[in-house]
């Protein structure tokens, strides 16, 4: 019995030269399998989280303007349906926060009048966050080097990510295609309010009217979020250098689908 047992613990202890709480290491060509099934895992996962990234920016964006929606809808009853009237660049400066960088001091508006109804501020407000895009960015010239915003994204310079449509702010006659000096009411509206754009990520202006500016801060596809003037929010295709379309109006009147288009008299971007 004795010599059993000692035959079994010889065995168990003799059996291997390598001490039992040792372990073998990886060899360099597992280590070079593992890195490049890594890689491969990292090249399939990271377009789909900058899809995924680039999907949440925009979102944010659109939950922006639905509050700025809701903002007008809130201004317009208490102004006898009638928008401001186009001065000092309201386009731009209807809501938003004050600004530092802006050099035009005769066309900046001092007061923002929307800011009340989105609970901020009319006079300098610091942050106004639902005037900033997800995406901001800077607003370049076509060369891609050229900054219309000194270098500044589109919310450091104007205080607001989103341009509203001065189509809205001043009256048009739509037989002379004349400016009236007269302010816009809701009832001169005369397209259904779900076409007509009420402002959106600069980048429409510019793609709509084919101006010399990149703003394309969503994608390069010419492809952005827009507030249109019954409240909804919806990511368009704009089709290049046409201001009226199937789904979107630059216009508030009806006009031949790419009928352009822009006086070119606006002060600034």
């Amino acid at each position: 019995m004795f010599g059993l047992v000692q035959t079994a613990r010889g065995g168990a202890g003799g059996g291997s030269s390598r001490s039992p709480g040792r372990r073998r290491g990886f060899t360099l060509i597992e280590l070079l399998i593992v890195i490049g099934i890594v890689a491969v895992l990292l090249s399939m996962l990271l377009p789909t989280l900058g899809r995924a990234r680039a999907f949440a920016r925009r979102t944010v964006c659109g939950t922006n303007l639905r509050i700025i929606g809701q903002g007008w809808m809130m201004y317009l009853p208490d102004n006898n349906e009638t928008f401001p009237y186009l001065y000092k660049n309201m386009q731009w400066f209807y809501g938003g926060k004050g600004v530092d960088i802006w050099s035009h001091p005769i066309w900046t508006l001092d007061h923002r009048p929307l800011n009340p109804y989105v609970a901020m501020a009319l006079r300098g407000e610091f942050h106004a966050e639902i005037f900033r895009c997800a995406a901001d960015g800077v607003i370049l010239g076509l060369n891609g080097r050229s900054s219309p915003t000194m270098g500044a994204t589109t919310h450091e310079y104007f205080g607001n990510s989103y341009m509203m449509n001065y189509t809205l702010l001043r009256t048009l006659d739509p037989e002379t295609l004349l400016w009236l000096y007269k302010p816009v009411r809701l009832f001169d509206v005369k397209l259904p309010h779900s076409r007509v754009v009420l402002a959106g990520d600069c980048q429409w202006y510019y793609s709509m009217l084919d101006a010399p500016y990149d703003a394309q801060f969503h994608n390069r596809e010419h492809k952005v979020n827009l507030l249109f003037l019954d409240g909804h929010v919806a990511f368009t295709q704009i089709v290049k250098g046409k201001s009226a379309w199937v789904d979107y109006s630059f216009w508030p009147f009806p006009v031949a689908w790419g009928e352009d288009d822009d006086d070119g008299d606006a002060e600034e971007p």
